[in-house]
């Protein structure tokens, strides 16, 4: 007779990311409060009113911005010090937390997508080219776009494009289409000859709480399943095969209405 104990890591991991969560957001209403019993018994600088009506931008006037014409534009806070809009081709970054000039970025997605499936702040390639100013790399836009091949094709096919933050390089470079842009794939090839754009709902959505996805077989010297397999050192000798789930595009089929 085998006695199998419950596997509680994971039940434990999710309950260490929701408490440090809930003393991130404790921290933060603390300081705002503190700012606010601030300003309530002190007096506003008078230079930093003059700053703000001068150098601040609404984010209506952001979301209407001349570059995007009259397309959808989103808005998305990728990290504590970095905000964008864009409207699936054009990009515009603004610094939350410092008087710094907007960069603007035309033609920013390799191939243009649709905004109203979703946008999501992911760590493309974990790349010192594109932090922010606090050294955070998510700053990379993912967004997705669906596409109906032509009668005889393979049905639908999604396709996902990561804008790159141009924190240390040129704007106006032409960034390589196999660099950013993520072919979506079914499980079973044949699902797209199902499926039409028209009745698909893709949700492209930030993930809460980031989890490692190791791409190694956890296998002992014995050829085994092992839960004890140093996976790490794996990623550390090819850090291509560890990867931070920071992002999920959800692809939902609609009935149709006859």
């Amino acid at each position: 007779m085998t006695l199998c104990a419950p596997d509680l890591y994971l039940m434990f991991q999710y309950v260490e990311r929701i408490t440090e969560s809930l003393g991130l957001m404790m921290d933060n209403w603390l300081n705002i409060g503190h700012m606010m019993l601030l300003s309530f018994f002190m007096d506003r600088d008078a230079d930093i009113v003059n700053w703000c009506s001068a150098n601040c931008h609404t984010v209506d006037a952001l979301m209407t911005d001349d570059m995007f014409g009259k397309n959808q534009t989103r808005l998305l806070s990728c990290t504590s010090s970095l905000l964008i809009i864009t409207n699936g081709t054009s990009v515009i970054y603004t610094n939350k937390n410092k008087n710094k000039e907007q960069t603007r970025v035309q033609r920013a997605f390799s191939d243009s997508v649709d905004v109203a499936n979703g946008v999501a702040a992911v760590d493309f390639a974990s790349s010192l080219l594109e932090t922010d100013d606090n050294g955070d790399s998510r700053t990379g836009i993912l967004v997705c776009k669906c596409i109906d091949s032509e009668e005889g094709g393979q049905g639908v096919s999604i396709t996902c494009n990561v804008a790159l933050f141009p924190a240390f390089f040129d704007p106006e470079q032409q960034l390589h289409v196999a660099e950013t842009q993520i072919p979506l794939l079914f499980e079973k090839g044949t699902t797209g000859l199902l499926l039409t754009c028209r009745y698909l709902r893709i949700s492209v959505q930030s993930v809460r709480f980031l989890a490692q996805v190791f791409d190694v077989s956890k296998q002992s010297s014995t050829g085994a399943s092992s839960y004890n397999h140093d996976t790490y050192s794996e990623c550390m000798a090819d850090p291509r095969k560890c990867n931070t789930v920071d992002a999920a595009v959800y692809v939902m089929p609609l009935c149709p209405m006859y």
